[in-house]
């Protein structure tokens, strides 16, 4: 589909052309998307309620994640067109969009991913839900691995949110975290990422704007830091 989608805007015969297919491409992503989020959620929910197996979850959560993952490549590609666009730069909200399709991935699934695929040998995932949310982890070679995903602290329709208040939002829900390190800040619009690398490993958090809060968080954490 990527390829279908750069080949329509290179042939495009005009400069206006090339924009509009540029900006229907993004558009068509933005859509995709929302799908991702509602396939995601539902995922959750039947987990929770007992409809789906752990192993027909983590499954479903792979493919996501692995789509999403796809989709983010294809905004670079499309942000890499619009630049070499004459009169045209990339539109601010593909930036967004990004960081929204990043919060689909994670370290628990990127390692599950590459069991399905044979580059590592089988591995246990620990998994856990509620209505709306999720909790995996797994040990991956000499760390503890955890990712979080809390779909009612995402305001998708929420305003924006600077760098310093996502920062700001994650030392106060990991003061102990954040004392170890300087928070970097990645994001625009209403979707922040915020990493934090520090002595015993990693942590990763979203945070939404319009509730202001941690709504994903990643932790990577060596074994022999963590506690029994």
């Amino acid at each position: 589909e990527t390829a279908a989608v750069v080949q329509r805007i290179e042939n495009a015969e005009t400069n206006t052309q090339r924009q509009q297919e540029i900006l229907s491409a993004i558009n068509q992503v933005e859509r995709d998307e929302v799908s991702l989020n509602s396939r995601q959620t539902n995922a959750f929910d039947a987990h929770a309620s007992g409809e789906l197996s752990d192993r027909e979850l983590l499954d479903e959560l792979i493919q996501i994640s692995a789509t999403a993952r796809e989709y983010d490549e294809r905004l670079d590609e499309l942000s890499e067109l619009a630049d070499e666009t004459d009169g045209f730069s990339s539109p601010t909200r593909l930036d967004e969009l990004q960081v929204s399709l990043q919060v689909y991935e994670g370290p628990v699934r990127d390692h599950a991913l590459s069991a399905v695929r044979g580059e590592i040998a089988a591995t246990e995932v620990h998994i856990e839900s509620s209505e709306g949310a999720i909790v995996l982890a797994t040990i991956d070679d000499d760390q503890y691995v955890r990712e979080v995903f809390r779909t009612d602290r995402w305001d998708r329709g929420g305003g924006e949110i600077s760098n310093d208040a996502a920062i700001e939002a994650t030392v106060e829900a990991y003061p102990e975290t954040a004392a170890l390190r300087e928070p970097d800040a990645f994001g625009a619009g209403s979707v922040q990422r915020i990493t934090i690398p520090h002595e015993f490993g990693t942590l990763r958090t979203f945070v939404s704007g319009g509730t202001e809060r941690v709504f994903v968080e990643h932790q990577r954490i060596a074994l022999e830091m963590f506690p029994d």
